[in-house]
C-alpha cells in the first residue's frame, strides 16, 4: 500500500514540475511589461488542459501560480505587470 502511495506521489510530483516548466517557457515568450487587460488576454490563450478536458485556469489562480514562481510582478507606480523571466536584474 505504501508503494502504491509513494509511486502516486511522485506521478503527481512529476506532473507539476513538466506544468511548472512549460509555464516558464511560455511566460518567457510574453513581452516585458504588460498592462492587466493584457495580461487577462495572455491568460485566456495559454491552453490549460485538466483531467483530458481543455479549460480555463481560474485568473486570480493563475497569477498567484504565476507570481509565487517568481515569473510575474506588478509595479504599481508604473500600473504594469513585469515579465520577470525577460527582466534583467538590473532593470527591476
Amino acid at each position: 500500500m505504501e508503494a502504491a502511495r509513494d509511486k502516486a506521489t511522485l506521478a503527481a510530483s512529476l506532473k507539476v514540475q513538466e506544468a511548472n516548466r512549460w509555464l516558464q517557457d511560455t511566460v518567457k515568450e510574453w513581452p516585458e511589461t504588460f498592462t492587466a487587460f493584457e495580461l487577462v488576454q495572455l491568460a485566456k490563450q495559454l491552453p490549460y488542459v485538466r483531467k483530458g478536458r481543455k479549460r480555463r485556469m481560474p485568473h486570480a489562480s493563475l497569477v498567484r501560480r504565476l507570481r509565487s514562481m517568481d515569473l510575474i510582478a506588478f509595479d504599481p507606480a508604473k500600473a504594469l505587470w513585469l515579465n520577470l523571466s525577460r527582466l534583467t536584474s538590473s532593470a527591476v
